[in-house]
């Protein structure tokens, strides 16, 4: 039987520690240090948070939510960097999540208030999308835009 897998994340918000979150068992193969994966964090909010550590054990205070999707197929991050952030935030005495929100670029960040919508001058060559590609792209062709929460919906 395979063991459930949990992540530290590190998510682009002022806060003073990382999260846990679950992954469930059909994302299992496609978590690993350095990528990002959506979660929800609060109520109603959806963030892009860093995979900063996989392991095994359950968090104790809270029951772990669990992560919505991966979004990268190779980490964008590596450890080195990982260790130079925890390092520049106790120097500079400010959050992790603070360094990593300015170390990316606005466009590889994404929050609940982040809108998607069809690229005018895509070719239509729908054949080399994914199943899960399709469906984001039927439903931009009824509705313009879609946001990260109508997406999520969509495809699961």
């Amino acid at each position: 039987m395979e063991t459930t897998k949990f992540l530290n994340v590190l998510l682009p918000l002022a806060l003073p520690k990382l999260y846990t979150y679950r992954v469930p068992r059909d994302l299992s193969d496609e978590v690993s240090l350095g990528k990002r994966v959506v979660v929800q964090f609060g109520r109603n909010k959806v963030y892009s948070a860093l995979i900063t550590e996989i392991h095994t054990k359950a968090p104790k205070q809270y029951e772990a939510k669990y992560i919505l999707s991966v979004l990268d197929e190779d980490p964008i991050v590596v450890p080195q960097q990982l260790k130079l952030w925890k390092w520049m935030s106790s120097y500079y005495m400010c959050t992790q999540g603070e360094i990593m929100n300015a170390a990316f670029p606005s466009g590889i960040k994404l929050a609940s208030e982040t809108k998607i919508q069809r690229n005018k001058d895509f070719n239509d060559a729908t054949s080399i999308l994914s199943d899960k590609e399709y469906l984001v792209y039927e439903a931009l062709e009824i509705q313009e835009t879609l946001s990260v929460s109508e997406v999520i919906c969509i495809l699961n």
